[in-house]
């Protein structure tokens, strides 16, 4: 089909035309899967990306900090499931 973008000329794509010419679909399936993982790969890469700048500035907690607030969880959960 004349006029059809580059990249729909990968096979695999759906081609319809009604008889008279004036109507024609195409659906780039192909084209669409590719498309799709090479978004899923970059939008997944993202956030790692952005929470390793983040953890690397971040000031840690001390130890005693981190059992103490385990510790209030522990005992609110708790508290939730005895009543």
């Amino acid at each position: 089909m004349d006029g059809q973008p580059p990249l729909t000329l990968l096979p695999g794509g759906f081609a319809c035309q009604s008889p008279n010419g004036d109507f024609k679909f195409y659906c780039p399936v192909t084209t669409s899967n590719i498309l799709s993982i090479i978004l899923s790969i970059v939008l997944s890469l993202i956030p790692r990306l952005f929470s390793s700048s983040q953890k690397s500035r971040a000031v840690p907690r001390p130890a005693s900090a981190r059992r103490s607030m385990t510790c209030a969880a522990a005992q609110l959960l708790s508290d939730l499931l005895h009543k």
